[in-house]
């Protein structure tokens, strides 16, 4: 064989190998290939992670449903299952069109969308539906609760949603195909907790109080719904756009203590004067807002006083002190279940003779439990008669069992007597209660048996109950007046009414979304998620009863004066000075002064005087009479009319 030839068969045989070896890694390689990717498909599921939220538009009452993809992969439901409240499967839905989701995407959606028509309504899905459950792509199973998205998700939830009103109904509309497919078993994951009970948060405000309110504390704003009016502190009906004009109300009662002028060194609330300072001594808010739910108002470290009311005084009351606002509590989730406790009466009547008889209930009523038992033994004929009355003898009879309820020869105006009993005995599948009876001849027996039982079970909820008023209370005592031995009471004071403008309950979880509103003061609340609950007053007007106001002062008497002139020699200069007044006043109905006296200082006793002239003048001495002069006083008595003539000798 030559060279070439060699050659060619040693590249054939080489190829042939590459190809042998070629083929065989590329089955391992598929083999691997299927193997990744059934790895990546499961480490993909582990990654996986559905929530599903079954919930009502509060709106329509039609029942929404919103997926959230909570995992860090991207996922599709395939199919859906639903399940009714016996565990049974209702129907199985396999989608047309799968439903994907990207990672920490929303889609919300009308519930009936996916699962029919017949689940349009929340209280058709509640009542029929216990779960539904979501398959995915991956195989892994995801169960729904009846819960609304966290608050978390609501911005999402929002934007989803509004997004999605449009596309639902175009091009995004799911298709939904029943089967009949026998369904295998599914283990499903269940992610979300549905709590027992929801927080809730309660408060009371006041528009433009007219009262005290509190500083420490602010009225929120969802608690502010559009259309509020309210009468501000000018008396204009305002349109209410800001929460901070809304306050919360002060409750503990203030008094207000300080010094006063005269005998009174405190507050009285007796003391009529109290009303002519600018304090008031009694201010208070009636009536406390409470209901099982809230606000609570709690206050510590009272200080009391005396409220003067009625012979004795009401004692201590306390004011002041410290107050505490309390709006958080919680209300039971509206899922779990109530029965209440109803009651109801059965009888048989007309029983004569002796005998046992079976009395029975309704039977969708069971279990029950009987709680009293009543027996009436009625004569029919009346034995004799005694003054105008008929007396019915020998009533006699009763029921022996199950408790022993019986009289004997009762003599009484009346034709028939009444035994009753407290019991408890239980009773259920269909027991009936079974009453041995004797009663005598002529008379007859009615047995009544009151009994209690289970009302089919419904949803919780809980009553909000507010005040259709508020009234701020000021300036209150009470005037006690003795007259003779008769107590005279006269109550004062002015009252600020606030009407009650809305009761609204929130949802917490979309401020937006009003669950429940009242003008009445009354709500029954069902809670499915954090709910907050005010009720908002607005001032109506003011009603008043105040003391009478004080008399007029009285107009100053009339006075009439009269003042002595004084005539200043030259020589007198500063040697000479008045130590008293010129002139006297007295009333214009009196006569004149006798004489006016008026008192003079002297630096110069003995060369100064002072001289009394009958007027306006020039006179002589001895038509003058001169001034007594002790020391270095001068005193002159002056005639009305008279001048005072000052002269110092040089």
């Amino acid at each position: 064989m030559n060279s070439s030839v060699s050659a060619l068969l040693t590249v054939l045989v080489l190829l042939a190998g590459f190809s042998a070896a070629s083929l065989t890694y590329l089955n391992v390689y598929a083999v691997k290939a299927a193997e990744l990717r059934e790895s990546a498909l499961e480490a993909e599921a582990s990654s996986e992670l559905l929530h599903a939220y079954v919930y009502r538009d509060v709106s329509t009452n039609n029942t929404l449903l919103t997926l959230r993809n909570a995992g860090k992969v991207a996922l599709e439901v395939t199919d859906i299952v639903l399940v009714d409240r016996a565990g049974g499967v209702v129907k199985a839905v396999k989608l047309n069109e799968t439903l994907k989701l990207s990672p920490q995407q929303y889609r919300t959606m009308p519930f009936a969308t996916l699962a029919g028509e017949e689940y349009r309504t929340y209280d058709d899905t509640y009542s029929s539906l216990s779960a539904a459950y979501f398959k995915t792509f991956r195989g892994r199973v995801y169960g729904s609760r009846y819960l609304a998205p966290p608050v978390v998700e609501v911005a999402a939830y929002e934007t989803s949603r509004t997004t999605l009103t449009s596309q639902v109904t175009s091009t995004e509309s799911l298709t939904v195909v029943e089967t009949t497919q026998t369904l295998t078993s599914w283990t499903a994951t269940v992610i979300i907790d549905n709590p027992s009970h929801w927080p809730i948060k309660v408060y009371t405000g006041v528009a433009y109080p007219r009262g005290a309110y509190r500083e420490d504390v602010t009225f929120p704003s969802w608690g502010l719904l559009p259309g509020l009016q309210a009468k501000d502190p000018s008396n204009r009906i305002v349109n209410v756009t800001d929460s901070s004009v809304i306050k919360i109300p002060q409750f503990t009662m203030t008094y207000k203590k300080g010094y006063r002028q005269g005998s009174v060194s405190y507050w009285d609330p007796c003391d009529r004067r109290a009303w002519s300072d600018p304090y008031t001594p009694f201010s208070i808010w009636r009536p406390t807002p409470s209901s099982d739910y809230g606000p609570r108002f709690v206050a510590v470290n009272y200080e009391t006083v005396s409220v003067c009311n009625g012979y004795g005084g009401r004692g201590a009351i306390p004011v002041g002190g410290q107050e505490y606002f309390f709006p958080e509590n919680s209300l039971r989730n509206m899922d779990n279940l109530v029965q209440d406790t109803l009651t109801d009466t059965a009888s048989v009547t007309g029983l004569t003779g002796a005998g046992s008889v079976d009395i029975t209930f309704p039977a969708d009523r069971y279990p029950i439990t009987v709680r009293k038992i009543t027996v009436k033994i009625t004569s029919s004929s009346c034995s004799y008669s005694w003054g105008g009355y008929c007396y019915y003898w020998l009533i006699n009879g009763g029921i022996t069992s199950p408790v022993s309820l019986t009289i004997s020869d009762a003599n009484s105006r009346s034709s028939s007597v009444t035994l009753s009993q407290d019991v408890s005995i239980p009773l259920d599948n269909g027991s009936p209660l079974t009453v041995t009876y004797t009663v005598v001849s002529g008379n007859t027996v009615d047995v009544y048996v009151q009994y209690t039982y289970l009302s089919q079970p419904r949803r919780y909820y809980g009553e909000v109950s507010f005040p259709t008023t508020l009234e701020w209370h000021s300036r209150f005592y009470v005037e006690r007046n003795y007259y003779s031995y008769y107590l005279v009471e006269t109550s004062y004071f002015s009252t600020a009414i606030h009407k009650l403008a809305y009761v609204a309950v929130v949802d917490l979880w979309n401020t937006t979304n009003i669950v429940a509103y009242s003008t009445n003061g009354t709500l029954r609340v069902y809670a499915d998620r954090p709910l907050g609950i005010v009720a908002v007053y607005t001032y109506d007007r003011t009603i008043e009863r105040l003391p009478p106001p004080p008399p007029p002062p009285s107009s100053p008497p009339c006075m009439k004066s009269y003042v002595v002139g004084i005539c200043k020699s030259r020589d007198v200069g500063t040697q000479v000075w008045t130590n008293s007044g010129l002139g006297v006043n007295v009333p214009c109905d009196s006569p004149p002064p006798n004489s006016i006296s008026v008192s003079f200082g002297t630096s110069n006793p003995d060369k100064c005087n002072a001289f009394v002239a009958p007027g306006a003048g020039t006179y002589s001495k001895n038509e003058v009479y001169q001034c007594s002069k002790n020391g270095n006083t001068i005193t002159c008595n002056v005639p009305p009319g008279a001048t005072i003539i000052t002269d110092c000798d040089h």
